[in-house]
């Protein structure tokens, strides 16, 4: 019973070891993708209303980031606007690197989107990419209101005459 009790324990030990090892690669969130310096690629910036310039608090936020070497390695990270419309999110240096393209799109509570592009900068021991991203009213409800009015005005004149 006693080299059960050795075996076991001696089992335990190895499986801890391994554990401890192993699960900063296995992690697909940020944290513990790498060891050391110069592993991780922080996308930030704000979310504001082109028209405005006013900060958009609680919009939804989408980063892809597309490998710069041709490399089918697109991975995403979403996450939400603070109170005074910035975000960020942190990718692996195995996900988003130096030099790729990263694309950020925002959406806010009322449907209002805007996307704008960036590419990650090596700045020592960490890649930063700021991206600011305005958010535009869509064309379609501008040019349907003067569609509107031009067809009122046209009615107008032509029932005048």
């Amino acid at each position: 019973m006693r080299g059960n009790k050795k075996t076991i324990f001696n089992s335990t030990i190895l499986f801890v070891a391994v554990f401890l090892v192993f699960v900063p690669f296995i992690s697909s969130n940020s944290a513990g993708c790498c060891l050391g310096s110069d592993c991780y690629t922080v996308v930030e910036g704000e979310v504001y209303y082109a028209d405005t310039l006013q900060p958009a608090a609680g919009a939804t936020v989408d980063v892809l980031c597309e490998d710069h070497t041709g490399v089918r390695r697109d991975s995403t990270e979403e996450t939400e606007t603070l109170g005074d419309g910035t975000y960020y999110v942190i990718f692996c240096n195995t996900e988003c690197e130096e030099d790729d393209l990263v694309t950020v799109t925002a959406t806010d509570k009322n449907g209002l989107t805007g996307e704008n592009n960036g590419i990650p900068q090596d700045y020592g021991d960490i890649n930063i990419a700021l991206v600011n991203v305005p958010l535009v009213p869509e064309f379609g409800i501008f040019a349907g209101v003067i569609t509107i009015i031009s067809a009122l005005g046209v009615f107008f004149i032509v029932r005048r005459k």
